[in-house]
């Protein structure tokens, strides 16, 4: 997105230069310039700089070797430090939003270096003034995120209150937000190998090996719940994005509840969003429908994801869990839709998450996915945070404890199932996939071919357990799949299907697509992206290429290849974007020779190379045809789908 921002911003500004007389820059202008550099990625010169900067407190450039004092201040002074030099020289004396967008860019308003962060900057009506500018909140809120640990962002947090400010609300979210990350970079573990540097995401980075190089502070960093009650304690509640953080990364759901109940909501919306019943026309309330539908997409999406996180299947037996709305929330739903079974309805909810008292071997309420999936079917929007949530949590691998091989493989059948009938029910509100969703399609439908293969008769017994769940009919007649080659069928109909709608939004689609997604009739009119239009991720292409491998649709491989190629130019201005842009980029055309081949089958089925494929990777400036070392690479390493 920035960089199509900054591309429309420099046709602008060579518009207005070679117009007679030249256009001059306004304040506004400056500030709109300054804010897409802000959040664009790190040139080279800037990350070399950034890779220069010494662990201690302020960051000051560190030679590490001779040939380093000899780049001089190259990068120092990154491309949005430089708009604002040039905003000042134009005149404009530097505000409030300047000295905040300075921080940002890496440079704090007394002359010390910080840490380049990009990030998307307020709106300069947004800014409140009134206080001096070195006592407003969002100088500081900008202190606490150019920041590379924890440390590093509670020493400005501590600034701020010895500096006696009055308390603020931005700034306990602020410094919230890094005590949030710095307990998911602990528990996820950093990669000392991984590309990114301090700024280029929210990452928190691990203290200085060095005792030297530790910045002082009078206390210890306090974890995050031990925070929030001291910022609730102060007459902050957790609101707003602050509040859709904590959600997501509650660590359980007794600690997600307390942040609810602490929370900016009112009585009447935190009961009706926590009020579980057991059919979906009792969510038909007009209480229930106002709470849903009188939140934030944000907050709303964080809901979900809260609901959705503890909702791995402790299995049993799978033929029963799947009549367990607890587990397998769209089969109970088409059960009670088909009336093949009789449930009592009562006026009392099932649960009342906020009442919830956990038992042995419970820790959370029941039918928690359920109830997500609930909920947001009655907010209808069409923004597909939530739903894509509902996806993703369908499509994991949920079973707790040790599941026989073949019991996993009749789960992975069955959550294709249910991802589909959810997939369809987006359909019908006119809600997009997106490109997460549809990587999660592809995810998903992969596994579910290759449960089969490794353990076959899984399709049928997965089958027959639906059918006993159902009672009738397996799905709806647009999904439905009474053998793998049916499953199969139908899997590619929809990949292809959303892939269009992907990469053409708005677009007829046609009932097979494939001659739609990939060619418009002869070769001679074939699609390609079209500028302004969604430009799926090297890493979406990769798993649709292995959704397409893994049924050997090869001819639907040659397609995928001939629109890549087509495409090659904004596919490579999008990869540009993603720090792992080019491996993931070579990373597709490895699997796509990998699966042409068949060289991730026993020797005796292997082919010899696709002509074809391979004059299209070789006549596209960029590309280069996969080696034998990169095909022992890939296989060597298992590629697992997340």
């Amino acid at each position: 997105m920035t960089f199509i921002q900054q591309q429309a911003q420099f046709e602008l500004l060579r518009a207005m230069a070679t117009h007679k007389p030249v256009l001059p820059l306004t304040r506004r202008g400056y500030q709109a310039v300054a804010a897409v550099q802000v959040a664009h990625k790190k040139t080279t010169a800037e990350r070399e700089s950034a890779e220069l900067k010494a662990p201690s407190w302020p960051p000051w450039k560190e030679e590490k070797m001779g040939i380093d004092a000899q780049r001089g201040n190259e990068g120092i002074f990154s491309r949005a430090m430089n708009i604002l030099s040039q905003m000042r020289e134009a005149g404009y004396s530097p505000g409030l939003w300047e000295k905040t967008a300075a921080i940002l860019a890496g440079w704090d308003t007394d002359g010390s270096p910080t840490v380049q962060t990009r990030t998307f900057m307020k709106h300069p009506r947004r800014f409140r003034h009134g206080l001096r500018i070195d006592r407003h909140q969002d100088i500081w809120v900008a202190r606490i995120r150019a920041t590379r640990t924890l440390r590093e962002a509670w020493a400005c947090f501590l600034s701020y209150k010895n500096h006696r400010l009055p308390s603020h609300p931005e700034v306990y979210a602020a410094m919230a937000e890094r005590l949030i990350y710095g307990q998911l970079s602990v528990k996820r573990g950093f990669d000392p190998a991984a590309q990114a540097l301090p700024g280029d995401g929210l990452e928190v980075y691990p203290e200085p090996s060095s005792a030297r190089d530790l910045i002082y502070v009078s206390s210890d960093p306090p974890p995050i719940d031990v925070f929030v009650d001291d910022m609730i304690a102060h007459g902050f509640r957790p609101s707003g994005r602050l509040l859709g953080l904590l959600l997501k990364t509650a660590p359980n759901f007794r600690l997600g509840m307390h942040y609810l109940r602490w929370s900016g909501m009112t009585d009447s919306q935190l009961e009706a969003l926590c009020t579980v019943w057991s059919r979906p026309l009792e969510y038909q309330n007009e209480l229930q429908i106002k709470a849903v539908r009188g939140i934030s997409d944000g907050l709303f999406g964080s809901l979900i994801k809260f609901l959705c996180t503890p909702s791995n299947v402790a299995v049993r037996n799978l033929a029963r869990d799947m009549q367990m709305a607890d587990q397998f929330p769209a089969l109970v739903e088409q059960r009670q839709a088909h009336g093949s079974v009789v449930e009592e309805r009562t006026r009392d909810p099932l649960v009342v998450m906020s009442d919830f008292e956990p038992g042995p071997g419970q820790s959370c309420p029941p039918r928690m996915l359920w109830h997500a999936l609930q909920l947001t079917k009655l907010r209808q929007s069409h923004n597909h945070s939530a739903w894509t949530t509902i996806l993703f949590t369908m499509g994991r691998d949920r079973l707790r404890g040790r599941p026989s091989s073949r019991t996993r493989s009749i789960y992975r059948i069955v959550a294709w199932h249910e991802i589909l009938w959810v997939s369809r029910l987006m359909n019908e509100d006119h809600v997009e996939l997106g490109e997460k969703g549809f990587h999660t399609l592809c995810v998903a439908f992969g596994k579910a071919v290759r449960a089969e293969l490794e353990h076959p008769g899984s399709f049928e017994k997965a089958l027959a357990g639906m059918q006993r769940a159902i009672r009738g009919d397996l799905i709806q007649a647009d999904h439905r799949a009474s053998s793998l080659d049916d499953m199969t069928e139908t899997g590619l109909q929809v990949l292809k299907a959303e892939f269009h709608r992907l990469v053409l939004p708005g677009s007829p689609i046609s009932g097979l697509t494939e001659q739609s997604s990939f060619i418009n009739g002869d070769t001679g009119n074939e699609i390609s992206v079209s500028p302004g239009l969604h430009v799926p991720s090297f890493a979406t292409l990769h798993a649709f290429v292995r959704a397409l491998g893994t049924v050997g649709d090869d001819e639907g491989l040659l397609h995928l290849l001939r629109w890549m190629s087509r495409s090659a130019v904004p596919l490579e201005e999008a990869s540009d974007e993603h720090l792992n842009g080019a491996r993931m980029m070579r990373q597709t055309l490895v699997a796509i020779r990998v699966f042409l081949e068949k060289l991730h089958q026993p020797i005796g089925a292997r082919v010899a190379s696709d002509s074809e494929a391979y004059d299209i990777v070789s006549r596209t400036p960029g590309w280069e045809w996969p080696s034998d070392a990169d095909v022992e690479d890939y296989l060597a390493e298992p590629v697992y789908y997340v």
